[in-house]
């Protein structure tokens, strides 16, 4: 008995379906991915932006350093290299949040309670905190509530702190390098963001 065999045209459409699928899964796999990614740095927002309002409960202040970007014009734009910088304004607010400054005048100084109001993972002190991107979080006052980083100033020249306003923590995913010499928030991009309000009292 004469064996079957497949035609030239039928091995064609063999290889094309499977080539579909392949091309199916990888896209499929890579939309999964990047949805686990937006919800992870949106978890991590979050926490940052309760560690913050539990701060300014606690303290009736937000936690800048003295002198900082974040003092002095609301806004906290960090490089990748801060995340594991000892000295970078944004890992010493999150040693502020986490209660793991390890100088006693700086504790007293901004932590003086030794309030934990942020819980970081097992591996923060050797990588610091990165989104799922690699990237820092951006942090800021947003003194006029309008969504971009240009702010409001008082007579000092200093962003007028006091003032109700949004405070803002922002992943920017992988559009971070493109984004940070001038911060937005934006529905033309997928910003992942959490925001609470910060009133006069």
């Amino acid at each position: 008995m004469r064996k079957q065999c497949f035609t030239l045209t039928e091995l064609l459409v063999v290889i094309i379906i499977i080539s579909i699928l392949m091309v199916s899964l990888i896209v499929g796999g890579g939309a999964v991915l990047n949805a686990a990614n937006k919800t992870k740095a949106q978890q991590t927002a979050n926490k940052l932006k309760l560690a913050c309002e539990l701060y300014l409960q606690e303290y009736k202040k937000l936690p800048f350093i003295k002198g900082g970007e974040l003092q002095q014009t609301g806004m906290l734009v960090p490089s990748v290299s801060d995340a594991k910088s000892e000295n970078s304004e944004y890992r010493k607010l999150l040693l502020i949040l986490s209660n793991q400054l390890e100088k006693v005048a700086d504790r007293k100084a901004y932590n003086p309670r030794s309030k934990v109001f942020w819980e970081p993972n097992a591996d923060f002190k050797e990588k610091g905190l990165l989104d799922p991107w690699g990237n820092p979080f951006v942090i800021w006052f947003d003194n006029d509530a309008d969504g971009y980083a240009g702010e409001k100033k008082s007579g000092s020249g200093v962003s007028n702190r006091s003032a109700a306003g949004k405070v803002h923590v922002i992943s920017y995913g992988p559009e971070y390098e493109d984004v940070k010499s001038f911060p937005t928030i934006t529905t033309d991009r997928e910003d992942i963001v959490a925001t609470f309000e910060k009133t006069t009292k």
